[in-house]
């Protein structure tokens, strides 16, 4: 080779040498200059046992060869016809009472109930609107239906109303009618015998004892019979005081004339509020996210009113049952297993008397198919009564492998998917009662791979779509380990289903220090908080 190419080859090799030496000893330098990561044990941010979501549904009691004979606030002087040890059949008297209960409180329990069903029935009206906000052109047709149908019924409407079923209004025995809250906004209409004077016992029939405010209009008819023409109607506003007494005012309320006899001015009045909430969807532009929240809104409604709904059936059952022939019949062949004193037993919300065959309560529940790995045949569940707040425990026996028929609005509200019966048997010592709407809460089971091992979310990153945490090596330097993940929980820690372990320690992932090959120091979670 030439020698005056050789000198300039040999420059720049010595020149690259002396580069490399330099960039050497400058990362040695600084490798040497960095502090030392602090490392901090897996089990002081993270842990080892967590034992799943609390879910919570709600359920309906049943009784399976048990009877409990409860007391209510309106039945007295009780006399018991059983003893403890007792056998007794189908049939046979348990005990007998007084009752303070009227026809206007039966009537009351019925009107509560058909309120509460036109309610949930409009929120699911109201829901169906949401579910359609996206179409605009599917949410004008059903505008457009409402329209007509709201014209043909004010055309019908013009013509003779049908008079039928009228009977006699009795003196000092108001009878109600419609289905209406008793508000200022939503007042009770009584049809009003023409004779009865606002009396103190006259009044406390609308306001019974317990009760502590009422708006009602008093409707007089020609004749004093319910179908005759309305003559007179006044409103009043009724306020029990402490003393027991009722004071009452007049207040402005919707005139009777307002409310035909049929309800034919009550269903436009509804029909005219659908096409208002339409037209409203209609006139407004709202996001996916925003109608999904206002979906969710409305289930949860749906859900609230079901419950409510089911404890209103069972009251209206209780009472029709209570003003009967006053006295209670054993409903099976069985044993007298309890008799209480009616007073201890109504002071302990406990039943009278209870009659046994062996057996037991049934709660029926749902689990939404998303979340149906979460509860199995053996698992424990908790139960409270949203009537008396009685607390239990039962055990979960069945699963139905079939989703229910319709709707199901329990667990988590989703419409769009399938919901699974589940019975829960509880033992006859608890004090339930047949047909009441419980509350059901469980922990999920556990994970079928047994990790337990979760770790706070700010020690976890990510590359390239895969997970990895800073651990101290088995070297005692950092690392970049790769971990396989699982679910989040409450939001806040990851589970970690492999390549970490309780005896491991981590590193806040964050920092310029924070790099592969860093020395380590161990340190507590303190330390890092208080940093």
């Amino acid at each position: 080779m030439n020698s005056k190419l050789k000198r300039p080859l040999l420059a720049a090799g010595i020149v690259v040498g002396v580069c490399a030496l330099v960039w050497g000893g400058l990362t040695l330098l600084r490798n040497g200059s960095r502090s030392a990561v602090k490392v901090y044990p897996v089990t002081e941010i993270g842990m080892t046992e967590y034992g799943g979501d609390t879910t919570e549904t709600s359920g309906t009691v049943t009784m399976d060869k048990l009877q409990k004979v409860y007391l209510s606030k309106t039945q007295s002087s009780a006399q018991v016809y059983v003893t403890e040890g007792q056998t007794v059949k189908k049939g046979d008297r348990l005990l007998s009472y007084d009752s303070t209960l009227t026809e206007l409180d039966v009537e009351r329990a019925r009107i509560a109930l058909e309120r509460l069903r036109l309610q949930q029935e409009n929120t699911r009206k109201e829901l169906q609107q949401l579910q359609l906000a996206e179409d605009k052109e599917k949410l004008q047709q059903q505008a457009d239906a409402l329209s007509a149908k709201i014209e043909k019924k004010l055309a019908d409407s013009t013509g003779e109303i049908i008079r039928r079923d009228s009977k006699p209004i009795q003196p000092g025995k108001p009878l109600l009618r419609g289905s209406a809250a008793g508000t200022a906004e939503d007042p009770l209409y009584c049809d009003w015998n023409s004779g009865d004077a606002l009396t103190e016992q006259n009044l406390s029939v609308l306001l019974p004892e317990g009760e502590k405010e009422l708006y009602v209009v008093l409707v007089t008819h020609r004749g004093d019979e319910t179908l005759g023409d309305i003559i007179g109607s006044w409103g009043l506003h009724l306020i029990r005081g402490e003393n027991g007494a009722i004071s009452v005012s007049l207040a402005e309320l919707p005139a009777a004339e307002d409310i035909s006899v049929d309800g034919t001015t009550d269903e436009i009045r509804q029909l005219r509020k659908e096409l208002q909430r339409v037209q409203e969807l209609l006139s407004r532009s709202y996001t996916k996210a925003e109608l999904l929240r206002m979906q969710n809104d409305k289930l949860r409604e749906i859900q609230e009113a079901e419950t409510s709904i089911k404890m209103a059936e069972l009251d209206l059952r209780k009472k029709q049952t209570e003003a009967s022939d006053g006295s209670v019949y054993s409903q099976l062949d069985g044993v007298v297993k309890t008799v209480r004193s009616p007073g201890d037993a109504a002071a302990n919300n406990e039943a009278v008397v209870e009659v046994s065959a062996g057996g037991g309560y049934y709660v029926t529940g749902t689990v939404s198919e998303l979340r149906l790995d979460t509860v199995k045949v053996g698992q424990t569940v908790n139960i409270s009564s949203r009537m008396t707040g009685a607390a239990c425990t039962g055990e979960v026996v069945e699963i139905s492998t079939y989703p229910t028929d319709g709707d199901s609005y329990g667990g988590d509200g989703n419409p769009n998917v399938s919901y699974y019966p589940f019975k829960v048997f509880v033992s006859e010592d608890q004090q339930l009662q047949e047909g009441e709407s419980v509350s059901i809460s469980y922990q999920a089971v556990s994970d079928s791979d047994g990790s337990s091992l979760y770790l706070e979310n700010m020690y976890v990153r990510t590359e390239n779509g895969k997970s990895y945490v800073m651990a101290r090596g088995e070297n005692g330097k950092l690392e970049q380990r790769w971990v396989q993940t699982g679910k989040v929980v409450w939001d806040s820690y990851t589970q970690i289903r492999g390549g970490l372990t309780p005896e491991d320690y981590v590193a806040f992932p964050y920092g310029r220090d924070v790099v592969s090959g860093a020395k380590t120091e161990e340190a507590t979670v303190d330390a890092l908080y208080s940093w």
